[in-house]
């Protein structure tokens, strides 16, 4: 149950931040990804600490690999 509610919050501030962006000069990097394609839920011993809330190693350097692109076509403009 508390799954569906953090999965619910996620959504709804998602969709927040997707519409500030969109009218400011803000970049939004999309790290939310469907339950049945998060690799952190497929793998959590592999991208979650031990704590199971935050990203491990592999977690963090997963999302980097996500916004280094976006990061690097900033920069370039």
């Amino acid at each position: 149950k508390k799954a569906g509610e953090y999965e619910r919050i996620t959504r709804q501030f998602r969709t927040m931040f997707i519409e500030v962006a969109s009218e400011s000069q803000v970049t939004y990097v999309d790290l939310f990804q469907e339950p049945e394609e998060d690799v952190f839920l497929k793998e959590p011993k592999k991208y979650l600490a031990i704590d199971g809330l935050h990203p491990s190693r592999e977690g963090y350097a997963y999302w980097y690999k996500t916004l280094k692109p976006v990061a690097a076509e900033k920069l370039a403009q």
